[in-house]
């Protein structure tokens, strides 16, 4: 666990000429009149249907102009609604799972969910017989259809007494990791030995898919040497039919030879039946807590970004929590085909701090600066980088039933919460120097336990399958998320008690939000010296009106020209309708 203080700032520091700043915000209780309303982007909206309350949700957005509709049911397996390019539909299509009962849904691990040969791939990882097994599911991009079912992979039996929760935020398998060519039809899965024995060395089976859904190579990718017994936090980035590279940490416990570790990148080159790796010397005793790699087409080179817990004596290095839990954030700048290192340095954001020391920091906080976690990271096509950051601290709360006595028992049960503060994005140079920072006030708390690259996860998997009822917890609505088209920024995220017109975006006057049903989602513009801001989906008509969306639903187009995700609305206490939107940012 990590704690962290909540700061929360209102303005820009620096804004590039290029760029200019737009917040679409999800506020609860935005009942007053909008001051200086600025347009909102169009949008469209689907026929109403009733909001899934339970299960889990995805959109995808075809190549061909179709949306498709995944709701993933613990009764009737998946059912898929298709949307055409005017936003009609034929209806539900109810698909049968045959590999598990319906009831096992619930346990389900979604791994990806993307577009191949105009169809939709799904990817999920179920526990069968206590061995984490992986499935591919293709469906129909015109119709909705499920063509094929198929046993993907399989790993090690899970004994047990290591049987853990598989729910949303508290264990997300690291059993497989799937990920597709940002620029292709071409994909990889890993699969983890992470239950190998003691004697036998840690290895990850890479293995390269065409867009046929045939093997183009696959081999085991090793600590070199076998230096390392234990190799964890792996991610993958594709390169079409050419090759796969892989980055992760691997590390030794006193009983496997010390306490050392590294980084280890390697290459998997088409056709072949060996990886080509190396360990990066100067991350030696890195204590990683994620990695993420990401591809940059311009200049072909992989920009690798790590999290890492900093020592007593290293603590300068760190951004992100206090004192006793200080993690540093360093990019990595990688040719993968040399597997040279072009580039790596540390990530710093004195602007983003300076900002907040300097505004709404309160007096206890100032000294500290913006010490919120990373959440991803995007590489812009004007050469900029831009870094998502986000308070959060882990907590807990004991609840108790009956009362104490000779004739009566406490019942207690401990709720694990993450409390989820304001706001960072930092957009800088590929050579890690800050252009611009700002922060956006939040308040949040959600009954899960949520951890750093957040947003990131939740591209690929991350899921919250959803169990109905009043004690239902909706993390999908919380955290944020952030878009950059036309040379604007969007941010997008859900808020309580949020005073449109408060000069300062203080969060100490507010409390915080644990009900998502009182939201409204707003599109906020800077000027370059203040915020205007208008209802996303049309100013509500009454005070008990309300239209929000969820946030892990979102999917954009290639362009990122167009998004969709699932709104609710509601007016009143009971009265609620679901419906999918398209926003367009043309």
């Amino acid at each position: 666990m990590f704690g962290l203080s909540l700061t929360f700032a209102r303005e820009i520091i620096y804004i590039p000429m290029k760029r200019t700043i737009l917040l679409v915000c999800l506020c609860f209780g935005l009942h007053t009149a909008i001051a200086q309303q600025t347009e909102a982007p169009a949008y469209t909206k689907s026929n109403a249907f009733k909001e899934p309350e339970m299960g889990a949700s995805r959109l995808l957005l075809m190549k061909n102009g179709n949306t498709l509709f995944f709701q993933f049911t613990r009764s009737k397996g998946v059912n898929v609604t298709v949307y055409d390019q005017q936003h009609q539909s034929a209806g539900v299509v109810n698909n049968r799972i045959g590999s598990w009962k319906p009831k096992k849904m619930k346990d389900a691990d979604l791994k990806a969910l993307f577009e191949v040969n105009g169809n939709a791939v799904v990817f999920l990882e179920q526990l069968i017989e206590r061995r984490p097994t992986l499935y591919r599911l293709i469906f129909d991009g015109k119709t909705g259809k499920l063509l094929r079912e198929e046993e993907l992979a399989k790993n090690h039996q899970i004994p047990v007494s290591e049987t853990r929760d598989r729910g949303y935020g508290n264990f997300q398998s690291a059993q497989f990791i799937v990920r597709k060519d940002p620029a292709s039809e071409y994909y990889a899965i890993g699969v983890c030995n992470v239950e190998s024995s003691a004697k036998e060395k840690e290895h990850i089976e890479l293995i390269h898919f065409a867009p046929d859904h045939k093997v183009i190579s696959r081999a085991l990718f090793k600590s070199p040497g076998g230096t390392y017994r234990y190799l964890v936090f792996p991610d993958i980035y594709v390169n079409q039919d050419k090759y796969v590279f892989i980055a992760c940490q691997g590390y030794n416990t006193k009983a496997t030879g010390g306490q050392g570790s590294h980084v280890i990148i390697g290459r998997l080159q088409k056709g072949n039946k060996s990886f080509e790796s190396k360990i990066l010397d100067y991350t030696d005793d890195y204590n990683v807590s994620m990695l993420v790699l990401k591809h940059r087409k311009e200049d072909g080179l992989v920009y690798m970004l790590n999290a890492f817990e900093t020592k007593k004596e290293d603590q300068d290095k760190g951004i992100m929590g206090f004192a006793n839990s200080n993690y540093a954030l360093e990019m990595n700048v990688l040719d993968p085909v040399t597997l040279e290192v072009k580039n790596h340095y540390l990530i710093k954001h004195p602007q983003l701090s300076a900002y907040a020391e300097q505004n709404t920091a309160s007096k206890k906080k100032r000294q500290a600066g913006y010490t919120g976690f990373i959440q991803d990271f995007r590489l812009q096509d004007d050469g900029t980088i831009t870094y998502l950051f986000e308070y959060m601290q882990h907590d807990s709360k004991t609840m108790g039933t009956g009362e104490a006595g000779k004739s009566a028992s406490v019942t207690t049960r401990t709720v694990w919460l993450t409390h989820m503060g304001d706001i960072g994005i930092v957009n800088a140079g590929l050579d890690g120097k800050e252009l611009s920072s700002f922060t956006i006030a939040k308040r949040q708390t959600v009954e899960r336990t949520l951890d750093m690259f957040l947003i990131n996860r939740r591209k690929w998997s991350s899921w919250h399958f959803r169990a109905g009822g009043i004690n239902d917890v909706m993390p999908a609505f919380y955290s944020y998320d952030y878009l950059f088209v036309n040379g604007r920024e969007y941010v997008f995220f859900n808020d309580s008690h949020v005073k449109i017109e408060d000069e300062r975006n203080d969060f100490l006057t507010r409390k915080r939000s644990l009900a998502i049903s009182n939201a409204n989602t707003a599109c906020a513009t800077f000027d370059g010296k203040k915020v205007t801001k208008a209802y996303l989906f049309g100013e509500p008509a009454a005070k008990d009106e309300n239209k929000f969306c969820q946030l892990e639903m979102i999917t954009t187009s290639e362009d990122s020209k167009t998004m969709a995700t699932m709104m609710i609305e509601k007016k009143g206490r009971r009265h609620k309708k679901a419906y999918i939107v398209w926003v367009d940012f043309k």
